[in-house]
């Protein structure tokens, strides 16, 4: 029987500047220290955690490889702490293209590309047009990962509103599926928190989705500046329950005007409170952390059980 899997979601407001935005990593990264517990099992970022382009057409000279200095320091605490850090998705340079690239540093030190997005987010919403492809290539094939002995689902952002992908994972019979995303607000206003919770449900399995939160500012591409995205990273178990939630865009926007994170949120999961970290003013949200129980996932799926009654 597996045990319990400790997990943290790290919202960031990232930019196109590496070294900030691996600096704000380090700032959160900061909280799982000097503690009466050990790190998180698994620690997660959004989609853009290194890197947030605001080029309509990424410079492949912008993208990153795995031998960046980023992902070694990050490797580094990975290995001191004895934690998994996930980085979302960075734009990854390989075999002369660039695919926006989910990387997991590995306590035993171990650097690797894990996953690459498969649907691209091409689109037109309320008068603005995105086009992902311009900058990267699509990946192709699912990807699940073992953590303590649970299977771990890949996802990233877009890739939420495409229920075979999620229907692959749950025939997989995985644990826990990852959503790092930097959704828009007005897609996000309106399709976050539904998509994932239809993705518990239909899956069986825990979702974890962690998002890029706020308003992003470039100096490189001002003319592109600024970009707002949606946040609520959100926690759901098997059965559809909301484990935890952070802050959406609009509640941002109104804790900010308050003078930052002030106090303590009371999210629940399984009727005790989540440790959440604060900071009297601080302006950047602190992780979420939870402990998600396996046993969860044993009972939903005996009480529904969809894979065997699965037709197509």
């Amino acid at each position: 029987m597996k045990k319990a899997l400790n997990i943290a979601l790290v919202p960031l407001t990232s930019t196109d500047d590496v070294d900030a935005n691996l600096q704000a990593i380090f700032s959160q990264l900061s909280k799982f220290e000097n503690t009466d517990e050990p790190a998180p099992d698994l620690i997660c970022f959004p989609e853009n955690s290194l890197y947030f382009n605001f080029n309509k057409n990424l410079n492949k000279d912008d993208a990153l490889d795995l031998s960046h200095i980023a992902f070694a320091r990050l490797s580094a605490w990975a290995v001191k702490h004895k934690s998994y850090l996930h980085m979302g998705a960075v734009p990854l340079k390989e075999a002369g293209t660039v695919y926006n690239t989910s990387v997991l540093c590995s306590p035993d030190g171990k650097i690797e590309a894990i996953y690459r997005k498969i649907h691209l987010f091409d689109v037109d919403v309320e008068g603005r047009s995105v086009r992902e492809s311009l900058s990267f290539d699509a990946g192709s094939l699912p990807a699940i990962l073992d953590i303590k002995g649970w299977k771990i689902g890949l996802s990233i952002c877009y890739d939420v509103r495409f229920a075979e992908l999620f229907v692959h994972y749950h025939k997989q019979q995985v644990d826990l599926i990852l959503v790092p995303a930097a959704f828009l607000v007005p897609t996000g206003r309106a399709h976050w928190h539904t998509l994932l919770r239809a993705r518990a449900i239909e899956t069986q399995a825990f979702i974890a989705a962690t998002g890029q939160v706020g308003t992003h500012y470039s100096e490189l591409y001002p003319e592109t500046s600024p970009k707002e995205t949606w946040g609520q990273s959100l926690i759901f178990d098997p059965w559809g329950r909301e484990l935890g939630a952070t802050l959406s865009f609009d509640q941002k926007q109104e804790m900010d005007g308050l003078g930052g994170y002030t106090g303590v949120m009371p999210y629940l999961t399984q009727g005790e409170p989540l440790k959440v970290f604060t900071g009297p003013g601080s302006q950047q949200e602190p992780p979420l952390w939870s402990e998600l129980d396996p046993t969860l996932i044993q009972t939903t799926r005996a009480q529904i059980p969809l894979l065997s009654h699965r037709k197509i």
